[in-house]
């Protein structure tokens, strides 16, 4: 009997739960490696430059799109096969809901804006103002940050107006991204150097959910009133 007994805990009969709750953990695993490069990609570690195109910027979050639709299907079978305890089953429900269904939709939405060749920084030759932003396309990014980041980001993650300047230096950073005839003088560089190094990815995240939308019209740097229309 005890022989009996032995075989059956190791003879490849598998407990459901474990399996169940096995391939949860894997699922999220998989989940999580989205968002690890999302503050990255803002801060600019992964390439992100003045030059990169927008469409390939519409591709990561196209790319977050497919993954959410992915992560709710496998999530869905998981629930087939092992769903039978109630609770895990309400609770992955919920998960698809208030949260998959919710970074895909946010996801899709930033990549409406950030479509064509067009590159990043805008300015193609030295000299050369940036070319204004179209504000439909801002506002898609904008709208669809922030809806990602209102469900990756609790309430007290990322500073909006996280920087250590104060606002005569913020003033000289705005001379220094504003217009082709201001000189980059080694205060100004210092002032952007500063601001730019205190801000982390979800500080820069935050910032953008808590943007309003830009404006008609163009804006001048000195005068925007929010991220968006920065």
């Amino acid at each position: 009997m005890f022989v009996v007994v032995m075989g059956c805990n190791s003879g490849g009969v598998k407990d459901p739960e474990k399996v169940f709750l096995s391939e949860m953990v894997n699922l999220g695993k998989g989940f999580l490696d989205v968002f690890v490069s999302l503050g990255d990609m803002i801060t600019g570690t992964l390439g992100i430059k003045a030059d990169t195109k927008k469409s390939e910027i519409g591709k990561y979050f196209s790319d977050i799109e497919k993954t959410m639709q992915t992560t709710k299907v496998k999530l869905r079978e998981i629930l087939e096969k092992s769903g039978q305890y109630e609770k895990v089953r309400k609770v992955v429900e919920e998960f698809i809901s208030g949260t998959v269904d919710k970074i895909a939709a946010g996801a899709k939405e930033a990549a409406k804006g950030a479509t064509g060749d067009d590159k990043i920084g805008g300015a193609t030759q030295a000299g050369q103002d940036a070319n204004a932003a179209d504000r439909v396309a801002v506002n898609s990014i904008v709208k669809g940050i922030k809806e990602i980041v209102g469900v990756v980001l609790k309430d007290n993650e990322g500073n909006a107006g996280a920087t250590k300047t104060g606002d005569t230096e913020k003033k000289s950073i705005g001379k220094l991204l504003g217009e082709k005839t201001n000189g980059g003088t080694e205060q100004q560089a210092a002032a952007a150097s500063a601001t730019i190094g205190a801000v982390i990815g979800v500080d820069i995240l935050k910032a953008i959910a808590s943007s309003a939308e830009a404006g008609t019209g163009e804006i001048k740097i000195g005068e925007a009133k929010n991220t968006a229309e920065i």
